[in-house]
């Protein structure tokens, strides 16, 4: 979701959790994005632009993300995530594993 979807939902009774992930550095996000051979280069170069203007928002808004993960790959990055979801909905890894 984009930072102006996200501002509108932060207005909302919803509690929603927001999570910015961002590869280490921004080589590695043309890397990733070029790799995927699914992007244009104006799409890399937008998504490059977003990603300064989420690190800025994280930089001068501190809290505004529920977390952030800084990875160097997208398995790191899963792994990440999966375990936020799992400490958040309450489960235990041993029941995630299973299913």
């Amino acid at each position: 979701m984009e930072y102006e979807g996200v501002l509108v939902l932060k207005r909302t009774h919803f509690e929603p959790r927001y999570v910015l992930i961002l590869p280490y550095t921004e080589r590695d996000h043309c890397s990733y994005m070029k790799a995927a051979k699914f992007y244009t280069e104006v799409q890399i170069q937008q998504s490059i632009n977003r990603r300064k203007i989420y690190k800025n928002v994280n930089q001068d808004s501190p809290g505004f993300f529920d977390m952030i993960i800084s990875c160097s790959s997208i398995e790191e990055s899963y792994q990440q995530l999966k375990q936020l979801i799992i400490a958040y909905c309450g489960l235990s890894t041993q029941t995630s594993e299973a299913g």
